[in-house]
């Protein structure tokens, strides 16, 4: 795997600090982008547009939060990005709606079902932070694909508002009500 870390700012707009080692691959063989950002900068979708035209081909997903790391300092004005590209790793997509904290289990069940395949090594989650009941959602996801296959990600935020969340996945963000890619 080979990572490149963004950062956008109001001032600044986008820059790129490379990793150790940098992708050998061009911007339109990245892989995968996930991105994390404070709710106002990512509501109006400008933000996901310049990543996929920066990254065509990437699958890429992100969330609101409420501050993104940046070396040793918390932000809560900046949206942090990765941009990952992979040797030989198969990527899919799951999105299920959850409009209410009842329904976490079924949604979980629903991307398991989704995702459950032979050769599946583990699941990055990203859903609402609000409206979901998150060890619910992750019960769902384990009860179809097994205690074997690690399950992370987390539940967006919204500062220390907590009036909306926001979760894209191939789409801009939005309301986490309605997050199937377009």
């Amino acid at each position: 795997m080979r990572t490149d870390e963004l950062f956008w700012s109001e001032a600044k707009g986008w820059s790129r600090r490379e990793r150790v080692p940098a992708p050998s691959r061009g911007a339109g063989e990245i892989d995968l982008v996930l991105y994390f950002g404070i709710r106002e900068a990512l509501e109006n979708g400008a933000r996901y547009f310049e990543l996929r035209d920066m990254f065509p081909k990437a699958h890429i997903v992100g969330c609101s939060t409420g501050g993104q790391i940046h070396n040793n300092d918390v932000s809560d004005d900046e949206i942090a990005a990765a941009a990952l590209s992979f040797d030989a790793t198969n990527i899919r997509l799951a999105c299920e709606a959850a409009k209410s904290p009842e329904r976490s289990r079924a949604c979980g069940d629903a991307i398991g079902r989704s995702l459950a395949a032979p050769d599946l090594a583990g699941i990055f989650v990203l859903s609402d932070g609000l409206n979901i009941n998150g060890s619910e959602l992750v019960a769902g996801i384990t009860g179809v694909v097994g205690e074997g296959v690690p399950v992370t990600g987390g539940l967006a935020g919204d500062g220390a508002q907590f009036k909306e969340t926001l979760v894209g996945a191939d789409c801009a963000p939005r309301s986490t009500n309605d997050v199937r890619p377009q």
